[in-house]
C-alpha cells in the first residue's frame, strides 16, 4: 500500500480476508476513488462519492498524517466540537467535522499551511474554508449528474449532541494521531443540541 491512509480501516476490517488480485491491485495503486468503491460499503452510491470527496480533500491539504480508521453508522453521539454545514435543493446534505480543539487546530494548520495554536477566529475560518472546500467538491459531482443543491454558510458548536432517527454516518479518522470524526447524512434529518459559535 503507498501510504497510511488506508492501511488500519483495511487491517481491521479485511483481516484474515483473501484479497482479490483486484483488490491487492487497487490498494497498491492507491487511488482515493478506487478505494472508497472497493473497500467501503454504504447505504448508497451518493456515500461514496461524498466519502470520495472527502477523503480527497484531506489528503489535499493535510498530507499523509490522515488516517482512517472506521465508519459506522450511528442514531446519536455527543462530541466536542463540530462545525457543520447543510446543503439543500434536490437533495438534503448534512457535512460536519467534529472533534476536540487539538485535532481541529491540526486541521486548520493544514488547511491554511500555517501554524495555529489557539482556536481564534482565523483558525475557525480555516475549518469552514475546509468544509466549504470539501462540500463544494461534491457540489459540482452533483451538479455533473444533474442534481442541485446550494450550500449554506458553516456553523459552529461546542459540547454537542446529534440525534438522528435514520442515522448518520460517523468516519472516525486521525490527523497526527488525533481522532476526530467525519459527520455525513444524505436525506436524512439531523438534530444538533449544542453552544453555536456563529
Amino acid at each position: 500500500m503507498k501510504d497510511m491512509l488506508f492501511s488500519k480501516y483495511i487491517a481491521k476490517n479485511y483481516m484474515g480476508n483473501s484479497l482479490s488480485d483486484r483488490e491487492l491491485r487497487v490498494l497498491k495503486q492507491g487511488n482515493i476513488d478506487e478505494l472508497v468503491a472497493t473497500f467501503v460499503k454504504m447505504k448508497n452510491e451518493r456515500y461514496v462519492q461524498q466519502l470520495q470527496c472527502v477523503l480527497k480533500n484531506l489528503r489535499r491539504y493535510m498530507g499523509d498524517c490522515i488516517v482512517l480508521n472506521k465508519i459506522s453508522v450511528s442514531e446519536d453521539y455527543k462530541g466536542d466540537f463540530l462545525g457543520c454545514q447543510v446543503m439543500d435543493g434536490d437533495m438534503d446534505v448534512f457535512f460536519a467535522i467534529e472533534g476536540d480543539q487539538q485535532a481541529l487546530l491540526d486541521i486548520a494548520s493544514g488547511y491554511a499551511q500555517e501554524e495555529f495554536d489557539t482556536f481564534n477566529e482565523d483558525a475557525y475560518d480555516s475549518v469552514c474554508e475546509m468544509i466549504n472546500c470539501i462540500n463544494g467538491a461534491f457540489a459540482v459531482q452533483l451538479s455533473n449528474d444533474d442534481v442541485e443543491v446550494a450550500l449554506h454558510p458553516p456553523v459552529f458548536y461546542g459540547d454537542i449532541q446529534m440525534n438522528s432517527d435514520k442515522g448518520f454516518y460517523l468516519v472516525n479518522m486521525e490527523v497526527h494521531g488525533k481522532p476526530f470524526n467525519i459527520v455525513m447524512a444524505i436525506d436524512e434529518s439531523v438534530d444538533i443540541v449544542g453552544n453555536a459559535s456563529a
